[in-house]
């Protein structure tokens, strides 16, 4: 019992893995906007939440963020994306987890809970926005952004108008997750089902 408990650990281990690389992937598809980027980086890491359980997913959704950051010299605030995006995943396990026990069998081959798909990643992305809002927010207090990007303002008033133009294009990103997401769903939930993924990371508990 003992090595079987051990095999599955590993297992949901290496699939956390393997979905950090692909939210990394998902974080190189950007396009400047201003001063920040339009991505789908979200939707990827709202798919981890339909896959893992949300400590799991958190952490793939958090890992291939941090990874790209760390890559492309982002510095200390890898850290803050890490748990910014952990959030993502984190969020979408969280619903997918307690509204799925309500769909049936019949109802999730027919795709019924389509419509309960989009809601969930939009939670997701959501969640993310105000987190980055709020980090953006800090980051001119603290003075980690340069005034010369201020346009003369300051204090309070800096960071609120900041904040809510790093969140203006943030929701832009919250509304391609919550577009593309249950896509990526529907294209690659059915090959991780016949190839047995899912069941082998959620094993039948013996009784």
């Amino acid at each position: 019992m003992k090595r079987a408990d051990d095999r599955t650990v590993t297992y949901r281990i290496v699939v956390t893995a393997l979905l950090a690389a692909f939210v990394f992937v998902g974080t190189l598809i950007r396009i400047p906007l201003g001063t920040s980027k339009v991505s789908v980086a979200n939707a990827f890491c709202a798919f981890t939440g339909f896959v893992l359980s949300p400590l799991y997913a958190g952490v793939a959704s958090g890992l291939g963020s941090l990874i790209y950051d760390v890559i492309y010299g982002y510095g200390i605030e890898s850290l803050v994306t890490f748990v910014t995006k952990f959030m993502i995943g984190f969020v979408v396990a969280i619903l997918y987890k307690v509204f799925r026990k309500h769909i049936t069998k019949q109802q999730e081959l027919k795709g019924e809970h389509t419509p309960l798909l989009y809601v969930i990643s939009a939670a997701g992305a959501l969640t993310y926005t105000v987190m980055y809002g709020l980090k953006s927010f800090i980051w001119v207090l603290v003075g980690l952004v340069p005034a010369s990007k201020l346009e003369s303002r300051t204090g309070i008033s800096a960071a609120w108008w900041w904040a809510i133009g790093k969140m203006s294009v943030s929701m832009l990103n919250a509304f391609i997750a919550f577009l593309v997401a249950p896509f990526l769903y529907w294209g690659i939930m059915p090959a991780l089902k016949r190839m047995g993924v899912l069941s082998r990371l959620n094993p039948p508990t013996p009784e």
